[in-house]
């Protein structure tokens, strides 16, 4: 196209006003208030929560334009909700949840942001252990099926007679006294000579325990104990397997006992040591201690992996 002369000056000023409006975004896919959110942020991005505790209202932040949706993935802990049109997380969290990473992502229709939010939720600190009640007959089943090697009806008959506090009461207090005759049936019977038992004559003892005892909670507990530190017998040696004898019956006395008296017999414990090969500790020359018993006590049985101690304490402690 050829313009006249006098035209040109008019025409070349009104290309550079639009080149300069172009050059501000005054295009597509502009940063200002008319593109896409940027710079999307929350004020708390790690929120730790509690159960049944309303949470304080994260709001987000951002820059350019207004969203007019937000989403978030994965979904958020049981409870919680974003508010689609503000991006607003509040609600009361149900359940306890392990820190999740979610993603919110804000859009309107010139384009869309996203930001992370990580949230855990806690058991709430004095989440209440009241008994239900009133208690239904299925209840009460339930709780001796889960206290007792399967029960019988004097079993059903004394809790429905005494009640369950009372109950409660009598199968959590444990005395040597209550079983001590029949320890000395089953030592009769499959230990007969006690510094020596054998491996199955071990077993069978506290079979015949658990089959005939007046308070099977005891063994149940003592079980329990057990399986959670993880002991056994098949690293002991004719000579040494009556210490397993006495470490059966550390669990079973101790049960239901204080919780740092019995951490500190099983640390003390012959049969445990052993296991978990204390007994090769050098306390000497620390370079050669043995970490495994230590170790497996905090990780394991106490604390959990990396909770409130240090490769020091495991050192030290070894």
């Amino acid at each position: 196209m050829r313009f006249p002369a006098r035209r040109l000056p008019r025409v070349l000023g009104a290309l550079a006003v639009c080149a300069a409006l172009a050059a501000c975004g005054g295009g597509g896919g502009s940063s200002g208030p008319g593109g896409g959110p940027e710079n999307l942020a929350y004020g708390t991005p790690s929120a730790v929560y509690r159960t049944d505790v309303a949470v304080a209202p994260n709001a987000p932040t951002w820059t350019g334009g207004d969203p007019t949706s937000f989403t978030v993935a994965p979904t958020l802990p049981s409870g919680l909700a974003l508010d689609p049109a503000t991006g607003v997380i509040t609600g009361t969290p149900q359940a306890p949840a392990t820190p999740t990473a979610h993603t919110v992502t804000a859009s309107n229709g010139a384009g869309q942001d996203q930001a992370v939010v990580t949230i855990e939720v806690l058991w709430h600190e004095s989440k209440s252990l009241a008994p239900k009640a009133p208690l239904t007959d299925d209840d009460l089943r339930y709780f001796l099926d889960r206290t007792h090697f399967g029960f019988s009806q004097a079993h059903y008959d004394l809790l429905t007679g005494a009640g369950l506090s009372a109950y409660l009461d009598a199968i959590t207090t444990i005395t040597p006294a209550q079983t001590a005759q029949l320890e000395a049936d089953a030592t009769t019977a499959y230990l007969p000579d006690p510094d020596f038992p054998s491996a199955a004559g071990l077993a069978r003892w506290w079979l015949y325990v658990m089959l005939l005892t007046p308070n099977p909670f005891q063994e149940c507990l003592a079980l329990h104990w057990h399986d959670h530190f993880a002991t056994s017998q098949a690293v002991l040696d004719e000579a040494a397997r009556y210490w397993f004898s006495a470490h059966m019956n550390l669990l079973r006395h101790g049960a239901a006992g204080n919780l740092r008296t019995l951490l500190l017999a099983l640390a003390r414990d012959w049969a445990m040591l052993e296991w978990l090969d204390g007994i090769r500790n050098n306390g000497s020359s620390p370079e050669l201690v043995n970490e495994n018993f230590a170790r497996e006590w905090f990780e394991l049985f106490c604390l959990g992996v990396d909770v409130l101690y240090t490769q020091q304490d495991i050192v030290e402690a070894a």
